[in-house]
């Protein structure tokens, strides 16, 4: 017997367009295009391109719009006809920004799939529909590398963290060699190291895109990996560096230590005051990256499938007191900006803020 074909829901997938290069998204999008007919759009407006516009997304009746990293101004999102609104916000995007400003958004019942743990504590506090998943890459298989010698891979990303910053956490550690990767994000300078740190440290300098069997090649000719960002949306860099046994020195930040236990399965840092590290564990570090990546990886595999369930569930609803609260909290943000930004805000009397909101409401 013909069994019918599954008719997928139609949905608009609007990334950011810098990810066409790097693929990061790739594993979503195939995730999601279990479920439904997939449109990639790619949002340039970061750089000065056209925005999506709202016609096109309302002339093609979408089922469901998925929002990665940018989310776009509430009033964009208010005149869209879809209301299956989804965001895959990202930590280095969102991290600093209190909960009370996506308290706007509850009136659109968005849901939101994030990454990191950290962010998804924050964005709950406001937005009942809110979801945590931990990705991880399938582990890749590699020969077995010698772990006696130091050898560092450092893709320099961003002005952040500079060749002067690995140098310190290097320190006085024996190191072979350090390849450099030259290729930066958008709108970020790099430091070149001096001929005379070139030549102590062995530095090989890769100054343009690599095709993914180039990067790979040169990422199993090490066994150190400089995780390139101060702070991570999810970390494929980092991420697939664990993967293949590398040991990640790491920005003690989001999402990097989300994965990244110090001393076990990686080396972690206070990006303020950079300091030498300890590698002389370096094999036992490799060994454990290897273990604890697998780990992972089993974890998302099992649980990969309940986004596409999550997806599915009825909105939550907030209670009247938490609704009253959280607008409360929203109209004293925007009196109080200064207090509401530190950590006093949750000491401010109930009290004081209900009054706060009710006599803006209601003057």
């Amino acid at each position: 017997m013909n069994q019918k074909k599954k008719i997928k829901k139609k949905a608009a997938f609007i990334d950011h367009s810098f990810h066409k290069k790097t693929k990061a998204t790739q594993f979503l999008i195939e995730l999601l295009s279990k479920e439904y007919d997939i449109e990639t759009i790619w949002d340039e407006s970061w750089e000065g391109g056209d925005s999506i516009s709202v016609n096109y997304l309302n002339e093609n009746n979408f089922h469901t719009i998925f929002f990665f990293q940018i989310l776009p101004p509430l009033s964009y999102l208010k005149q869209l006809n879809c209301k299956n609104l989804v965001w895959f916000p990202m930590y280095d995007q969102e991290g600093g920004k209190h909960y009370t400003s996506y308290i706007p958004y509850l009136d659109l019942n968005l849901k939101i799939f994030s990454f990191s743990k950290k962010l998804y504590e924050n964005l709950k506090k406001a937005c009942p529909n809110c979801y945590y998943y931990k990705y991880h890459l399938k582990p890749v298989d590699v020969p077995s590398t010698d772990n006696n010698s130091k050898r560092v891979f450092f893709w320099v990303r961003t002005s952040h963290i500079t060749w002067s910053t690995v140098k310190k956490l290097l320190g006085r550690n024996d190191i072979e060699t350090v390849i450099m990767k030259l290729t930066p994000d958008p709108n970020f300078k790099i430091d070149i190291p001096s001929e005379e740190d070139i030549d102590k440290y062995n530095i090989q300098l890769i100054d343009h895109w690599l095709d993914k069997e180039e990067y790979n090649k040169l990422l199993s000719s090490c066994n150190i990996f400089i995780s390139p960002r101060q702070s991570e949306g999810i970390g494929m860099s980092f991420i697939e560096a664990l993967s293949r046994g590398m040991c990640v020195i790491a920005c003690d930040n989001p999402t990097m230590n989300e994965y990244i236990i110090h001393g076990k399965n990686g080396l972690l840092y206070d990006l303020q005051n950079p300091k030498e590290l300890d590698i002389s564990n370096l094999d036992e570090i490799c060994k454990n990256a290897v273990k604890i990546a697998k780990e992972d990886y089993d974890s998302w595999e099992k649980s990969k499938h309940k986004i596409l369930i999550d997806l599915t569930k009825p909105d939550k609803k907030l209670t009247s007191m938490k609704l009253l609260y959280l607008k409360a909290a929203y109209t004293h943000s925007l009196i109080y900006p200064k207090l509401t930004s530190i950590i006093l805000f949750p000491l401010v009397k109930l009290k004081t803020v209900l009054k706060t909101c009710l006599k803006a409401f209601y003057s």
